[in-house]
């Protein structure tokens, strides 16, 4: 739920910040599924490769903003309609919910499956709150730049 809030879609915040003002071309998040904490990650393209450091102090800030103070209860919403959508499509014929029944037994337990929809409609702002508090700190942040390729090369510098 916190990656949609961030940057899923042209309500999100990090979209707000950075797309809608021409920083960057896309921003997406995502996180892992599975039994054990996995990789929370914040994508962006940049519009212009000098602007590396604005663009990560408009990620920190979004990310300070919703540890200090959450999210509105229409963010929430609109994540959580989302998030429904996203699930509804990913089940969408026998192959694509054989893989959703087998990504909820990697998560460690198959009735994940069967409570989606109750466990998103659970979330709240103190959730996205604590999830951004325990997770998206330092301590846990590593990144990384990709710039184009090297001239000839075929190899990203």
């Amino acid at each position: 739920m916190l990656a949609l809030i961030l940057a899923s879609g042209n309500a999100s915040r990090l979209n707000r910040a950075l797309v809608a003002t021409g920083r960057a071309t896309h921003v997406w998040a995502m996180t892992s599924r599975l039994r054990l904490n996995g990789l929370f990650e914040i994508h962006v393209v940049l519009a212009r490769q000098d602007d590396c450091a604005g663009v990560s102090r408009h990620i920190q800030e979004a990310i300070l903003d919703i540890q200090g103070h959450g999210v509105s209860s229409e963010e929430l919403e609109t994540a959580k309609a989302n998030a429904r959508g996203q699930l509804i499509t990913s089940r969408d014929g026998p192959l694509a919910v054989a893989m959703q029944i087998n990504n909820a037994i990697a998560m460690g337990n198959w009735h994940y499956y069967c409570d989606a929809v109750e466990r998103i409609e659970a979330v709240s702002n103190d959730d996205i709150r604590r999830a951004a508090e325990t997770w998206l700190v330092d301590r846990h942040h590593q990144k990384v730049r990709l710039t184009g390729l090297k001239e000839g090369s075929g190899v990203a510098s």
